[in-house]
C-alpha cells in the first residue's frame, strides 16, 4: 500500500514535493515522518475536541430561571418581583419556553454567551437546550 506523505509548512498541510521527486532519501524521509505526525495529531485533536469542550456542571440555585431563547431569558429574569413574572413564567413554562432548574440537577454546558454571562445548557436525558445564567451553575464537587 502506498501513501502520499504529507508537509506541514507555515501551518499549512500539502503533499510533500519532495516525496514525489526526491533529491535525497534524507528529504524524503525527513518529509513522510513530519506528514505521519502531522495525521497522527490532527485525528487526535478532532477525536478529542467535542469532549473537551462539554463540561457538566451542578444546579446551583433551586428553582433557577432556564429558557430556550436568550432574550426570553433576560426578559423574564428582568421581571423578577414584579407583579408580572409569575404570569408570565407560567405562560413561558406551560408553552415549554421555560423550565425551572433544581438545585443539583445535572446540566451540560453546550455553548456560552460571554457578553452577557449566559450559558446554554442540555440536561441529561432531555433533547432541548436552554440558556441560563451562569451564577445559576456550579462545578461538581470531588470531580
Amino acid at each position: 500500500m502506498s501513501t502520499l506523505p504529507i508537509c506541514i509548512k507555515r501551518g499549512s498541510v500539502s503533499a510533500c514535493p519532495e516525496a514525489a521527486n526526491p533529491t535525497t532519501t534524507q528529504s524524503r524521509e525527513i518529509c513522510g515522518k513530519t506528514g505521519r505526525l502531522a495525521m497522527i495529531v490532527a485525528a487526535l485533536l478532532l477525536w478529542t475536541y467535542p469532549a473537551s469542550t462539554q463540561m457538566v456542571l451542578s444546579v446551583a440555585l433551586d428553582g433557577a430561571l432556564a429558557c430556550r431563547d436568550p432574550a426570553q431569558y433576560q426578559t423574564l429574569f428582568a421581571e423578577v418581583g414584579k407583579a408580572a413574572y409569575t404570569k408570565d413564567l407560567a405562560a413561558a413554562v406551560l408553552a415549554e419556553q421555560c423550565t425551572i432548574l433544581r438545585r443539583g440537577e445535572d446540566a451540560l454546558v453546550v455553548d456560552f454567551f460571554a457578553e452577557q454571562k449566559l450559558v446554554k445548557i442540555q440536561r441529561p436525558g432531555f433533547r432541548g437546550t436552554y440558556w441560563t445564567s451562569e451564577h445559576s451553575l456550579e462545578r461538581h464537587i470531588g470531580k
